[in-house]
């Protein structure tokens, strides 16, 4: 017999507790925020992190869309 797929039942999770929060991003993140407290248990919370300069994640890296490859 195989085994039920444990990502169906974390995304039926997911869902119940998304509906609770009225699909809320924040009061989701809040009420995350809230278990983790009130759980006891030690949790990490790291600083942001700063912006780097230089950084082109979200830069293309594609030739101009004109066809130019070379404009020099």
């Amino acid at each position: 017999m195989i085994p039920p797929d444990p990502t169906d039942e974390i995304r039926a999770i997911k869902g119940k507790l998304a509906a609770e929060c009225d699909y809320d991003i924040h009061r989701i993140a809040e009420q995350a925020r809230r278990h983790q407290r009130e759980s006891g248990r030690k949790s990490v919370t790291l600083p942001p992190r700063p912006v780097q300069a230089g950084n082109t994640t979200n830069q293309s890296t594609r030739p101009s869309e004109t066809g130019d490859r070379d404009s020099a």
